[in-house]
């Protein structure tokens, strides 16, 4: 159990160093915070490129500025979002690392309670055996007689020889 326990935990850190990550959930709350940070960037700009249009003759270099800026934030958050559902440059997604740092963790915490398990059940054994030690040990050593007690030789030669002549 207690190999098992630590197999587990060397799969966990060896996943973490794969990811480079050592907590993939404030990693993707990071991001999640980042995309709602370009959101809001967007809206205010959406706001902002209306008011330029609600002129009647509206700058046209601050107009393609603005639309240019709208694009790139966009696309920002586009880029942002694929990290977290596909992944960049090929590598696993944002999600997929969740997914197996949490089976990993899932894993040393059930290595963990059957390492517990295994100590509590021999610590259990141990009692047990301990308590049978007492059945199996001597507690007093013997003493041998002086002279035997048993057998009665002569008694048991007087009560055969009495019973055979049938008295």
């Amino acid at each position: 159990a207690e190999a098992d326990r630590q197999e587990a935990l060397s799969n966990l850190t060896r996943i973490q160093r794969e990811a480079e990550v050592v907590d993939p959930a404030s990693a993707v709350s990071a991001l999640q915070q980042r995309i709602s940070a370009l959101e809001m960037r967007l809206d205010e700009k959406r706001i902002e490129l209306a008011s330029l249009q609600s002129n009647a003759r509206p700058n046209q270099a601050r107009v393609s500025a603005v639309q240019g800026e709208l694009d790139r934030i966009r696309n920002q958050i586009d880029d942002l979002r694929g990290q977290l559902s596909q992944g960049d440059n090929g590598g696993p997604s944002q999600a997929e690392v969740v997914a197996k740092l949490r089976e990993a963790e899932e894993n040393y915490a059930f290595a963990i309670e059957r390492v517990t398990a295994a100590q509590a059940a021999m610590d259990q054994a141990r009692i047990e055996a301990n308590r049978q030690v007492r059945f199996l040990s001597v507690s007093v050593t013997p003493v041998a007689p002086d002279e035997a007690t048993y057998p009665r030789a002569f008694e048991n030669t007087l009560l055969s020889f009495l019973i055979f002549s049938g008295i």
